[in-house]
């Protein structure tokens, strides 16, 4: 406000940062030392007086809590104090950021929350997020604290090609015919947890919802021995199916492609989860739907569930009469760490 500094907020790799500049002459001077120390989200930033900055941060690990920073004393005061429950206090260790390279040399990103002691080698869980151009950043998440706290589970969460905050190529690169691309950057993070001695290669389960949930599935087309459980929450199955729709749109065209496009809809139904059951290895599968689900068609998600179920394959269904796209709460995540210990159990050696 007093015109002798300036701060600014930005997003790298899905972390948050705040840095702070002296103004000189409306020209940016000397660079403070940074003051945010891990990974964290930033939000409700913005100046408390002429030299005192207040945000708020969050991470997987910590609820939000407000702090503010004064330029002049280099200090920082914490206004409010996050409190875990006792049995998730200490659990949990700091999440950081991850990169691996595909299979056509370009880098990927996620990041990676550990429990904090780990007996011989963690399982591990990769989650796969919708949209896709979604940005996924590391916010307060009291389920994947209980899951990691309860289960010694590592999870790492990906933005995987097609993401927002990369720029306009990367978020291009799984457009159409590329599709298949993003899941191949799946599999290049399996081969990366693969070559971690903390992680259990034996142990790798996978979950996403809605775009990310076909992302999962068809990763588990492609990784039948690697992969030992799926989530699958409202996902999308068939990219066929989501292009007859009446209600495509632009954006639908220009991510998936034209539904008159006959040879691009073969190529791609072949990466789809529906009708490739025959590849499926008899992995366990943990599926959502609802009934008021506008966004993908209801007859492949039945389709696909019955299909494993002759095949003999373990499903584990839900169905809301009463939700939408989206739904979950506390009977879906309590089913869902049932799954995952039912599995672990099974998997331990």
């Amino acid at each position: 406000p007093n015109g002798k500094h300036v701060f600014l907020k930005g997003t790298v790799d899905g972390v948050d940062y705040l840095r702070v500049f002296e103004l000189k002459k409306h020209k940016l001077g000397k660079e403070l030392p940074s003051f945010i120390k891990g990974a964290y989200v930033i939000w409700n930033n913005r100046w408390m007086s002429d030299d005192e900055i207040v945000f708020t941060l969050e991470n997987i690990g910590q609820p939000a809590s407000i702090h503010s920073y004064n330029l002049n004393s280099r200090k920082m005061t914490d206004w409010t104090k996050a409190k875990l429950p006792e049995q998730l206090e200490d659990k949990v260790s700091p999440a950081e950021v991850i990169k691996w390279k595909s299979f056509d040399g370009l880098k990927i990103s996620g990041f990676i929350v550990r429990p904090k002691k780990i007996e011989k080698k963690s399982p591990v869980l990769i989650y796969v997020h919708g949209g896709p151009q979604v940005l996924d950043k590391p916010v307060f998440n009291s389920q994947e604290m209980s899951f990691i706290a309860s289960l010694g589970l590592t999870i790492i969460h990906t933005n995987i090609r097609g993401s927002s905050g990369f720029g306009k190529e990367f978020m291009d690169a799984d457009d159409k015919e590329k599709r298949g691309d993003a899941v191949k950057d799946v599999q290049a993070l399996i081969d990366w947890i693969s070559n971690q001695s903390d992680l259990d290669r034996e142990q790798i389960y996978l979950r996403g919802g809605s775009y990310g949930g076909f992302i999962v599935l068809a990763t588990a087309l492609q990784e039948p021995s690697r992969i030992k459980g799926v989530i699958a929450e409202y996902p999308l199955v068939s990219i066929k199916g989501l292009l007859t729709q009446d209600s495509v749109d632009d954006f639908v065209k220009n991510e998936y492609g034209d539904p008159e496009d006959k040879n691009l809809i073969s190529m791609l139904e072949k990466l789809s989860p529906l009708n490739n059951t025959n590849r499926w290895n008899d992995i366990p599968l943990f599926l959502t739907r609802g009934k008021r689900d506008s966004r993908n068609p209801e007859k492949d998600v039945m389709d696909l569930k019955t299909q494993l179920q002759k095949k003999g394959s373990e499903v584990w269904f839900i169905y809301s009469n009463e939700d939408g796209h989206g739904f979950g709460g506390d009977y879906v995540n309590a089913a869902m760490y049932k799954f995952l210990k039912t599995q672990i159990n099974k998997n331990r050696r």
